[in-house]
């Protein structure tokens, strides 16, 4: 499919392992007249979300859940079919793997991440887009090179400094980023705490908060 119309939405991004067990479930039930959420039933309201779009994108289902040949080859196909099967499902799907662009037997995980990005995504949606690749194409027989892993999720700074002070505040919600230098003296009060003194022989009282 043409790498244009694929930018209305992303790759699939669910863990492949809720595809395959998907996949695995219409085995033992078979394949209904059209997949919605009443099919899936039993996965939680996010796994939901990011696998429907997932079977779309890769023509496994059409806009109305209407289910497609491929799928149903992908259900009764054996254990020695089954990656024949997926492979021509990734092929026709990800362009990437056919217009010789890039050779994944030789490629990094960065050349990868850019043929993502190309689909016009960002953020944590890349990471779990390349994830799902990466293990359909081993579960396809897909050759990929040794460097190729998905990118690893990386935090700001400001995220590390706010996850800090909120690991010893009363309540993390109303904390704001606050400077690493120490205070001077004892503070009169803390929020959320009472301050009780402490008398000390010689020297300026001492403080305990509760």
């Amino acid at each position: 499919m043409d790498m244009d119309a694929k930018k209305v939405t992303p790759p699939p991004y669910p863990s492949y392992v809720t595809f395959l067990n998907f996949i695995k479930g219409l085995r033992q039930t078979g394949v209904p007249s059209r997949i919605d959420k009443s099919v899936l039933g039993n996965l939680s309201g996010s796994a939901q979300a990011s696998l429907l779009p997932a079977l779309k994108w890769l023509g496994l289902i059409d806009s109305n859940g209407i289910p497609s040949e491929k799928l149903e080859e992908l259900v009764t196909a054996d254990e020695s079919k089954y990656s024949d099967v997926l492979k021509t499902v990734l092929e026709a799907h990800y362009s990437f793997l056919t217009d010789g662009t890039i050779t994944l037997a030789k490629a990094t995980g960065s050349q990868v991440e850019q043929k993502f990005r190309e689909y016009g995504i960002t953020g944590s949606t890349v990471i779990k887009c390349v994830a799902f690749f990466i293990t359909a194409a081993k579960a396809a027989n897909i050759e990929l090179g040794p460097h190729v892993k998905a990118p690893k999720a990386t935090t700001s700074p400001a995220k590390r400094k706010a996850k800090k002070v909120a690991s010893f505040a009363p309540d993390a919600g109303e904390v704001e980023e606050e400077e690493d230098d120490e205070p001077d003296g004892i503070p009169d009060q803390m929020p959320g705490f009472v301050k009780i003194s402490v008398p000390l022989h010689g020297m300026e009282d001492g403080a305990v908060f509760l």
